[in-house]
Formats: C-alpha cells, sequence, structure tokens
C-alpha cells in the first residue's frame, strides 16, 4: 500500500475526537485515490460521535448538513467534513433516504455506500479497514457496487450514472453484476434530475475515458430523453477536441435524436454550450466550405476562428474526413486580418446614420451588404470605399 501521508488537520481531527471518547476514521474518495496514487480534493472523517458532540469539541464548525450528521470542521491547514456512523432506509424517490439513523459502528456506515472502492476506511493507527474488499478491486480496476447492486441502484438511481463516471476518471470497467444491475434498473434514471444526469455526464466526457458515455447510453439510461439507438460505433472520444460542447455535439452525432435541443432543455443546459452545440451539430450537416469565401461566411454566423478550428478537429475525428486544406485557409484568413464580422468593418452604424439613414433594417441591410462586399473582396475594407459603397446602395434603392 502507497505511504498514508494523512494530512496534519485531518490527523488533529481524528485524535480529537478519539481523545473524548469516540471513534472516527478517513473515509470515502480520500481513502481510494491514496490506495491509487492520486491527491485527493478533499478528507473527509466518519466518526460515532453525534453532530453536536463535534460541535461541542471544535471551536469552529458549520453545520453543513445536520440532518445528514455531516459537520465540517474547521481548524488551521485545511477544513474537513465529519460524518456521523449512520444507516439508511426507506428509499421512496429513488434517489435520497427518507430515513436516517445514527449508529456507532463503521461497518455498518460503510455497508451503506455506493461501491466497494468507497467503502473503505483508514486509520492513522489502526490502518485500513476493508470489509468489502475495496483494496482488491482497485487492483482488479473494477467498480463494484457494495452487496446486492440491484437494492444499491434502487435506493439511489444516480448511482448508475456514477457507476460510468467512477469507471471513465479512474481508468476503470464497471463490474459484470453490477453492469447488468444497471441495465435492468436502468430505467430510474428518469428520477434523477436533469442538473444531476448533465453533471455525470459532464464529467465523463471530460475525463480520460470519455468513450464510457456510450456504455451508460447502452444501458438504458437515457433511454427516457430519446437516446436509444447509437448511430455509428466507431470509438474515436479521445480523440475529440477537449472541450463540453464538441464532445456533447458528439454524443448527439453518435444517437442522432430527432431534437437535440429538447434534450438539452430537459437537461438544464446553459444559454451558451446550448448554443455552441447546435451551431456545430448544424455544421457537421453541411458540406466542407470550399474556399476563403466560404470560410469566412461561416465565420461570419458567430464562430471565431479558434471555434472553427476546434469544429474542424471534431469534424476529421468523427468522420475520417481531411480537413488539412480547410485549416491552412483558416490560418491565412487569421495571418492576413482578413474581415469577416461586422465588427471588423472600417465602419460603423454611426457613419451610415450620418448619411440619413434612420436606425432600424435599412441600416442592417446596408451593414450586411458592406460585410459581403469585403468578404469577398478585403481591399475594399476602407473607410472612403465602404461609404461610396454604401451610397451606391442608397441610391438604387
Amino acid at each position: 500500500m502507497p505511504p498514508f501521508n494523512v494530512p496534519r488537520h485531518a490527523a488533529q481531527i481524528i485524535a480529537a475526537i478519539e481523545a473524548v471518547g469516540f471513534e472516527a476514521y478517513l473515509v470515502g474518495g480520500c481513502v481510494r485515490d491514496t490506495l491509487l496514487g492520486r491527491a485527493p480534493s478533499d478528507w473527509d472523517i466518519a466518526s460515532s460521535a453525534p453532530p453536536q458532540e463535534i460541535m461541542r469539541i471544535f471551536k469552529k464548525t458549520v453545520p453543513t448538513g445536520l440532518k445528514f450528521g455531516t459537520v465540517t470542521v474547521i481548524c488551521d491547514g485545511g477544513n474537513a467534513e465529519v460524518t456521523t456512523f449512520r444507516s439508511e432506509a426507506g428509499y421512496t424517490d429513488f434517489r435520497r433516504p427518507s430515513e436516517i439513523r445514527f449508529c456507532g459502528d463503521i461497518k455498518t456506515d460503510l455497508s451503506r455506500r455506493d461501491f466497494t472502492v468507497n467503502a473503505m476506511a483508514y486509520h492513522p493507527a489502526r490502518g485500513l479497514l476493508d470489509p468489502f474488499s475495496g483494496r482488491k478491486d482497485l487492483e482488479n480496476r473494477i467498480v463494484r457496487a457494495v452487496g446486492n447492486p440491484s437494492l444499491r441502484f434502487e435506493e439511489d438511481a444516480l448511482r448508475i450514472l456514477r457507476a460510468f463516471r467512477f469507471a471513465a476518471q479512474l481508468g476503470f470497467e464497471v463490474e459484470a453484476e453490477t453492469g447488468k444491475a444497471a441495465r435492468d434498473k436502468a430505467c430510474l434514471v428518469s428520477n434523477i434530475s436533469g442538473e444531476r444526469i448533465k453533471s455525470e455526464l459532464d464529467r465523463i466526457f471530460m475525463s480520460e475515458r470519455p468513450e464510457m458515455s456510450l456504455a451508460l447510453a447502452s444501458t438504458g439510461a437515457l433511454s427516457y430523453l430519446g437516446l436509444e439507438k447509437i448511430a455509428d460505433e466507431k470509438n474515436c472520444f479521445r480523440f475529440l477536441p477537449l472541450g463540453l460542447p464538441e464532445r456533447w455535439t458528439a454524443f448527439f452525432y453518435f444517437y442522432r435524436p430527432c431534437n437535440a435541443k429538447a434534450i438539452m432543455g430537459k437537461l438544464h443546459f446553459d444559454v451558451q454550450t446550448r448554443e455552441n452545440v447546435l451551431r456545430l451539430l448544424f455544421e457537421l450537416e453541411r458540406d466542407l466550405p470550399a474556399g476563403a469565401i466560404e470560410i469566412k461566411k461561416r465565420l461570419s454566423s458567430g464562430f471565431t476562428p479558434d471555434q472553427y478550428k476546434m469544429y474542424l478537429e471534431l469534424r476529421s475525428a468523427l468522420t475520417g474526413c481531411d480537413v488539412s486544406d480547410t485549416i491552412h485557409t483558416l490560418f491565412d484568413i487569421e495571418k492576413h486580418g482578413e474581415p469577416y464580422s461586422l465588427k471588423m468593418l472600417e465602419i460603423n452604424g454611426g457613419d451610415i446614420i450620418n448619411l440619413g439613414v434612420k436606425p432600424g433594417p435599412m441600416l442592417g441591410n446596408i451593414l450586411e451588404m458592406l460585410l459581403d462586399a469585403v468578404i469577398n473582396a478585403p481591399s475594399l475594407n476602407d473607410k472612403m470605399s465602404l461609404i461610396d459603397l454604401a451610397k451606391q446602395y442608397l441610391r438604387v434603392n
């Protein structure tokens, strides 16, 4: 086992709790990550002490979840969440327990947890407590449910998504019986909020194994969203540009849903990400631009050059097409500063108003006409030439 370097503040909290007759252990992700040789992001502690005792023992605390027995202890060097040993029962909404009981047994507390790799405890003096063989599962690189996986998923359907998220983040596989239970209970995911589903998928997409999103979807867990049949089994997720809009776009590209916008609504996408994904999906359905003029017209629809380069890399990864010439042309457009947006014109709305045009549709039409002119002939992008073009337009219209 790698050296278990418990940070000073966590060791002090454990020592203070045990000095007054209670037990305390490091639990969950910090134990798992330390055994994997990874740096834990936080240090969680489970204790036999009830939350009122924790608040009495320590000077600075925050009652972050008294209903669940959780108190955050604030001390020099860092903070730690301390949660009372507990058991849970009465999962009526497939998400949260309706009954929580505090108990004095660390093994009972560990038995309620989701996966064996998260159901280990460590004590600086007594060492590792591993009643469900989580360390062995770490060595075998599998995510396995604690106890009966069907019951674990019935208790909290979010665990189905978390199984594949942990597999993606850790580079593991979902254990066979756990995977079967995920398929059997996949329909329960419809009880989970869209925000939580998106959060788990975001974390899968940004992991080293984003293709686990396809494995998750293959269980049927996302069928209620209309993501049932994959259009292309080609595994290219690892070669996609590393950005959430691009990875969500690829995901929708694989599944070809009837209404990606509606799905993003159910998952509560923020407006910017939703619009970026829709723009990328639309662009994937078009032919590649034929040359510099066409590229600039595509840029004028809302892409920046960096975004369009990202799109081209995405298209190449998804379809295998050669985009090198398009990327080279895009580079030349940037290098020479060729205009492709209204803000790059050497003229503005005020200049057109000075010609006697009132604010309104006509003003917008003139600016769009001028932009089209300089996209086709960049040398026209000087103020006098553009004013002359605007005057000609006004004489005709």
